[in-house]
C-alpha cells in the first residue's frame, strides 16, 4: 500500500505572492490524511466486518467528497491537479484493499449464538441418503395464512431442495392453496378497507388480508384495486416520493433496535413511543400514551423485550424520556460499549421512516379528527378537563390502531430490500441464517468499534429530510408540526427514580424530555360524578341521543351535509395545506360520542359548581 502523498510545498513565486495555502486546504488535507491513516490500519488488521463496512464507506463518502472538493477549487487555492490525481488513486486502492479484506472474513461460530435446527437427518436404513426431517412448528409457522414465504427461498436458507420442503409439508397435510373468495367478496373488503385507509397502497391491502387469514394471490389484489379504487390508485402513484437511501448494514435480528417517540398528536397530550428492529424492520413495540416519562418508554420497551429478545444495542435520541432504557440496557449488558447509541433523530432513519408510515396509515387522521372537533364541536384544546375527556374517550382506541398497525406492517410484503418479503418474514430468515442469542449477554458484533465508530457509523442510512423546529417526530415533508401554541402549560411531572442514575454518558441526555399540555379530570376526587359521567355516556351513546349546539345535527350543517375531509394547516407559518379524508361512516360517529361526552360534563360542571 503506497499510502496518500503528502501536500506538496505551497508553489510560491511572482505568480501566486501567497505564503501558504489557505486553511481550509490544510484543514481538508488533514482531515483526508486522518480517514486514510485510520482506514489503513484497518486494511491490514484482523478487523471484522462490521468495522471494515463502516472506514470502506467512510473512504468511498467522505473521503472522495473531500478530493472531489479540493478539485474544484484546485486552481483558486493553487493545489496541483497532479497530487489530486495521486490523492484518488490512493483513496482507490485503499478502498480495494479494504473490499477485498471484508471478502475474506469468515464467518466464526459464538458460543452465545444458537444456531436454530430447522433440519434432521434421519437413517433409514435403505441404500442412499439419510431422510431429512423438517421441524414441524417451523412448518407450520411457514404455512401460516400471515405469512407468505417463498418456497424455494425457504427451502435455501434451511439447506433442503424444494422438493423436499414441498414432499414434508404434503405430509404434514400442510399443502397450501389459496382461498375461495369470489370477486365480489374480494372487492367489499378492499373497498371497505381502503374506505377506513385511504392512503394505503396495496402491500397494506395484503397485509390485512393475509391477517383475516386470506391468501390471495398478488394480481387478484391488484386486480380489485383496479376495480374498486382505480383513480385512488394511479392518483398515489403519481404522488409517491422517491426516497434515496444509503445501504443499512446490521449483522442480525434484534443486534439493533432503533427508539423514538412520534410526537404528532401531543397537542392533545397523547405520545406514540415505538422501536423497531434494524435488521428486519420488524415493529417489537409501539404504544400511546398519556405522557412522554422515561417510566413509559421503559415499558414500553420492556414488553417488547418479553415479546421478542434483549437486543444487543439501542439507537436513539438525547431526549430524558430515552434515559431509563439506557439505564436497562447498559446494566443488561456492560458500560462503554456503547449498548444505547445515542445520536440524532436524523440518523434514527429506520424508525423515522416507519414514523411517516403511521402518520399516513392512522395519526394524520386523528389529527385532523381533533382539529375538526376544536373548529366546529366545542373542544378547548388548552382546557385540561377537555384533555382528560379526549384521552378518557380515545386514548384506547388510538392505542388498538397502533397494535393494529403492528400487526399489518409486521405481516406487509416490503419493496426494495425486503424482495416482498413481510418484516417477519424477514426475522424468521435472519434468525435461521444468523441464529439465536442465547442469553442477555449476546456476541458484541462492534467489539473491534470505538465508541466514536459506533455513535457515528453503526446502523444508520440516508438522511431524513428534516424541516426546522422538527425534533425527531418522523414527519412526512407534508406534515410539519405547527407547534407555535404547544407547550404554554405543560405536564412538568418528571421520573425522580431515573434522575439519580448516573451512565458514563450522561451529559449526552442533554435534551429535556417533550412536555404534554396540562391533562386534569375533573371528577378527581369525586368518584361519583365521574361514575355518573360514564354511566350517562353509555346511555346517551345507545340511544343515540344527538345533543343541539354543537354543529352535529342535520339541521346545523352547511349545505346539509356534513364534511367527510379536512384541512390541516401545517408548517411554522401555517402556510400549507393538507386535505385528510374522514370517512363519514367511521369519523361522524366519533364526532357524536365526544358532543354527548362534552354536553354531560357541561351538564355536571353546572350542576356541581365544577371548575372551568
Amino acid at each position: 500500500m503506497a499510502g496518500l502523498p503528502p501536500l506538496p510545498p505551497f508553489p510560491s513565486s511572482s505568480t501566486f505572492p501567497e505564503k501558504a495555502y489557505s486553511p481550509s486546504v490544510y484543514e481538508a488535507y488533514h482531515q483526508l490524511e486522518s480517514l486514510y491513516s485510520q482506514a489503513a490500519r484497518v486494511a491490514t488488521m484482523e478487523a471484522d466486518a462490521a468495522r471494515i463496512t463502516i472506514h470502506a464507506e467512510r473512504i468511498a463518502g467522505k473521503g472522495i467528497n473531500i478530493l472531489l472538493t479540493l478539485e474544484e477549487f484546485a486552481q483558486t487555492e493553487h493545489i496541483s491537479t497532479n497530487w489530486i490525481e495521486d490523492a484518488t488513486v490512493s483513496l482507490v486502492a485503499l478502498l480495494n484493499d479494504l473490499t477485498q479484506a471484508l471478502g475474506s472474513v469468515k464467518h466464526q461460530d459464538d458460543p452465545r449464538v444458537d444456531f436454530l435446527q430447522p433440519v434432521t437427518t434421519v437413517s433409514t436404513g435403505k441404500p442412499g441418503r439419510p431422510r431429512k426431517e423438517i421441524n414441524v412448528d417451523l412448518l407450520l409457522l411457514v404455512n401460516s395464512p400471515k405469512r407468505q414465504m417463498r418456497r424455494k427461498a425457504f427451502a435455501q436458507s434451511i439447506g433442503v431442495s424444494h422438493r423436499t420442503l414441498r414432499d414434508r409439508l404434503k405430509e404434514n397435510n400442510l399443502n397450501f392453496k389459496y382461498s375461495e373468495l369470489t370477486d365480489d367478496a374480494l372487492d367489499d373488503l378492499v373497498k371497505n378497507y381502503r374506505n377506513m385507509h385511504p392512503g394505503s397502497g396495496i402491500n397494506y391491502v395484503i397485509s390485512h388480508l393475509r391477517n383475516r387469514n386470506l391468501q390471495l394471490q398478488r394480481s387478484r389484489v391488484i386486480d380489485s384495486i383496479h376495480r374498486v379504487d382505480g383513480l385512488g390508485r394511479v392518483y398515489r402513484t403519481a404522488l409517491r416520493e422517491a426516497i434515496a437511501r444509503r445501504v443499512y448494514k446490521v449483522l442480525r435480528p434484534h443486534a439493533l433496535w432503533h427508539l423514538d417517540g412520534h410526537h404528532k398528536l401531543i397537542l392533545w397530550g397523547i405520545v406514540i413511543h415505538g422501536m423497531v428492529d434494524g435488521y428486519s424492520r420488524t415493529v417489537t413495540g409501539i404504544r400511546a400514551s398519556n405522557n412522554n416519562r422515561a417510566s413509559t418508554v421503559l415499558e414500553v420497551f420492556v414488553q417488547a423485550v418479553e415479546d421478542y429478545a434483549v437486543p444487543s444495542r439501542i439507537r436513539g435520541d438525547r431526549g430524558k424520556e430515552n434515559k431509563a432504557v439506557a439505564v436497562w440496557i447498559t446494566v443488561q449488558h456492560s458500560p462503554n460499549r456503547g449498548s444505547f447509541i445515542w445520536g440524532s433523530s436524523t440518523h434514527n432513519t429506520r424508525i423515522e421512516r416507519l414514523w411517516v408510515e403511521v402518520g399516513r396509515q392512522f395519526v394524520r387522521r386523528w389529527r385532523a379528527f381533533f382539529f375538526r372537533l376544536e373548529d366546529l364541536h366545542g373542544l378547548q384544546r388548552h382546557n385540561p378537563y377537555h384533555l382528560w375527556i379526549i384521552q378518557h374517550l380515545f386514548l384506547e382506541q388510538i392505542d388498538a390502531d397502533c397494535k393494529e398497525f403492528q400487526r399489518e406492517w409486521n405481516s406487509k410484503p416490503l419493496t426494495g430490500m425486503g424482495h416482498l418479503q413481510s418484516p417477519d418474514e424477514m426475522l424468521l430468515d435472519g434468525l435461521l441464517k444468523h441464529g439465536v442469542y442465547l442469553n442477555a449477554n449476546p456476541p458484541d458484533e462492534c467489539a473491534s468499534l470505538s465508541e466514536d465508530e459506533i455513535m457515528e457509523g453503526y446502523g444508520i442510512e440516508g438522511h431524513v429530510q428534516r424541516l426546522p423546529g422538527q425534533t425527531g417526530a418522523g414527519h412526512a415533508p407534508e406534515d410539519a408540526l405547527d407547534d407555535t401554541r404547544l407547550h404554554q402549560e405543560s405536564d412538568t411531572e418528571d421520573d425522580p427514580e431515573w434522575e439519580d442514575i448516573s451512565l458514563p454518558d450522561e451529559d449526552k441526555f442533554s435534551a429535556p424530555s417533550v412536555k404534554v399540555p396540562r391533562v386534569m379530570n375533573p371528577f378527581a376526587g369525586n368518584q361519583v360524578a365521574e361514575n355518573i359521567f360514564v354511566q350517562s355516556l353509555q346511555q346517551a351513546d345507545e340511544a343515540n341521543i344527538i345533543p343541539d349546539g354543537y354543529n352535529i345535527r342535520l339541521e346545523e350543517w352547511d349545505n346539509g351535509e356534513y364534511p367527510s375531509f379536512y384541512h390541516i394547516c401545517s408548517g411554522k407559518k401555517r402556510n400549507r395545506e393538507l386535505l385528510v379524508q374522514l370517512p363519514d361512516l367511521e369519523w361522524r360517529p366519533q364526532s357524536e360520542h365526544w358532543v354527548r361526552a362534552l354536553e354531560i360534563y357541561n351538564t355536571i360542571k353546572a350542576q356541581l359548581n365544577l371548575p372551568d
